[in-house]
């Protein structure tokens, strides 16, 4: 019998064609937190991740306390010229998407701010971007992108909430630290006040 890593592996690869992303950063990443974090990966991990996602869904945006415990790609801010067009500027600062399952997510989420000139003056006299509260948004999408985001959000979807139902059964140390709690508390109830 096939284990969770090769299953889950075998659809990641499944949908890295679907919508032509790498998602070799991915697999190790995988391979990476199943060493350590054992099923609970499969288990906790992965639906906690969904369940973020569909929270940045349903926000159409990704806020900054979303996705805790994965790294975030670097946010771009380009200043435009509104008369011209052209790019006066660009900068980056943290909070763009996870960079796990990345490929996926800058299909579905846009990590470029475009602000126009007058916002550039402003924010350009303050010192830092972090006055200004910038994080992904939806994209806008033509047909083809539409299709591409929807296989994206499908693979994402899929891949977290893949293993949800199962019930793992807690790490060896876990239960050994919860037997001599249970053991101090019951040692701690016999004793006379």
């Amino acid at each position: 019998m096939k284990s969770r890593s090769e299953i889950w592996l075998s659809v990641l690869e499944e949908f890295s064609a679907l919508c032509s992303v790498s998602t070799h950063r991915d697999a190790e990443t995988v391979v990476s937190r199943v060493a350590r974090e054992g099923d609970q990966f499969f288990t906790v991990t992965l639906p906690r991740f969904g369940k973020d996602f569909e929270l940045a869904l349903s926000h159409r945006r990704i806020p900054r306390d979303l996705f805790k415990g994965f790294a975030r790609s670097r946010f771009t801010v380009e200043f435009i010229d509104e008369n011209y067009g052209f790019v006066l500027d660009s900068r980056t600062q943290g909070g763009g998407t996870p960079k796990f399952l990345g490929g996926f997510m800058d299909l579905v989420f846009d990590s470029v701010f475009k602000t126009n000139y007058d916002e550039y003056e402003h924010i350009s006299s303050s010192s830092s971007l972090s006055a200004v509260t910038l994080v992904p948004k939806i994209r806008s999408f033509n047909a083809d992108q539409m299709v591409k985001a929807a296989d994206a959000v499908a693979a994402i979807r899929q891949l977290c909430l893949m293993f949800a139902k199962e019930k793992a059964s807690a790490p060896p140390a876990a239960i050994e630290r919860a037997y001599g709690q249970f053991v101090e508390t019951d040692k701690e109830l016999d004793r006379p006040l």
